[in-house]
C-alpha cells in the first residue's frame, strides 16, 4: 500500500479459478440497453459504456479524527443488473490533497487488494488481466480530487463492493475551529478550447478540447435533483483539549460530545 499520487495507478486482479484471495473502490463493454427506473438510480450510479447506470445501493462513510488528523474509509454498493458480463467507468470525488492507503474490491465473494504501480504499467496490467478472462479493477487520480475506478468481467448479478482507504491533514482556523469534509459528487468543471477529433479518453458529458485533452474523464453524467443518496455516516473525533461545539453546516445529523470527544451520524 502507499499513497496515490496523480501519474500512478492502483490495480487489482485475480483470476475466477483462485479461490484463495479472501481480503477485501468503474467500468466498459457493448452490452444490450437494460432501462433502469428513474427510482432506482441513486448519486454516483457506475455507467456502462454509452448504457444505462448501475444503480448506487448505499455509501458509507466512516472516519475517524484525531486532533487534526483525519482517516476516511468509503464504502460503495453497487450491482450488475445485466444479462452479460461487464467492464464500467466510475468518476468520484474524494478530499482534494488526500493521501489514498488502501483500495480494496469485493465481487461476489471474492476480495481483491490493490497495489500502487506506473500509470501506464497498471493500465497494461489491467488490460493483460480482462484479455485473460480475471476480474480486475484499476484505481487512477485524475485530479488532486477526482478518481476514475475501473472493474472488469463483472458477471450478472454479482454485486460490487468498492472500499477506499484515505487521510489527510484537516485545516486549523484562527478561531481554534478545525474542519472535515466528505464531498459526495464530482463539482462541474469549466471546459474551454476547440473539441479534439478524435477517439474520447474516457466517458464523461464534455468532450476532450485542446484545453483539457482529459476533460472526458472528469465530467461524469450528472443526476437530476430528488435522487436518494443513501448516505451513512460515522465520525468518531478525539481532540488534544476542550471540546467547545459541533456542528454540520449542510445535514440534520445525530451526535453526542464529551469533554475531548464527539460522534455524529447521518
Amino acid at each position: 500500500m502507499g499513497t496515490a499520487h496523480r501519474g500512478h495507478s492502483a490495480r487489482a486482479a485475480n483470476s475466477s479459478r483462485d479461490r484463495g484471495a479472501q481480503r477485501r473502490k468503474t467500468m466498459t463493454l457493448a452490452i444490450p440497453m437494460v432501462d433502469i427506473p428513474v427510482s432506482q438510480r441513486r448519486l454516483g450510479s457506475l455507467s456502462t459504456t454509452g448504457k444505462a447506470p448501475l444503480p448506487l445501493e448505499g455509501v458509507s462513510l466512516k472516519a475517524r479524527v484525531i486532533d487534526r488528523v483525519a482517516e476516511v474509509v468509503v464504502e460503495q454498493k453497487f450491482q450488475n443488473p445485466f444479462t452479460e458480463a461487464i467492464e464500467a467507468v466510475y468518476v468520484f470525488p474524494l478530499a482534494g490533497g488526500c493521501a489514498v492507503s488502501r483500495f480494496e474490491m469485493q465481487i461476489g465473494a471474492r476480495i481483491l487488494q490493490a497495489k500502487i504501480e506506473e500509470r501506464g504499467e497498471a493500465r497494461r496490467q489491467y488490460a493483460e488481466a480482462l484479455d485473460q478472462g480475471k476480474r480486475a479493477a484499476l484505481l487512477e487520480q485524475e485530479r488532486d480530487d477526482v478518481f476514475t475506478i475501473q472493474v472488469g468481467n463483472v458477471t450478472p448479478g454479482d454485486a460490487v463492493t468498492v472500499r477506499l482507504t484515505y487521510s489527510e491533514r484537516l485545516p486549523f482556523f484562527e478561531d481554534g475551529r478545525t474542519e472535515l469534509r466528505l464531498p459526495l459528487v464530482v463539482a462541474p468543471r469549466y471546459v474551454g478550447g476547440e473539441e479534439l477529433p478524435r477517439e474520447q479518453a474516457g466517458h464523461g458529458v464534455v468532450p476532450d478540447s485542446t484545453t483539457v485533452p482529459d476533460a472526458s474523464r472528469i465530467t461524469p453524467p450528472r443526476l437530476v435533483p430528488g435522487f436518494d443518496p443513501r448516505v451513512a455516516l460515522n465520525i468518531e473525533a478525539e481532540l488534544f483539549g476542550a471540546l467547545k461545539d459541533l456542528e454540520c453546516s449542510q445535514h440534520a445529523v445525530r451526535s453526542s460530545s464529551g469533554p475531548e470527544s464527539a460522534r455524529v451520524q447521518l
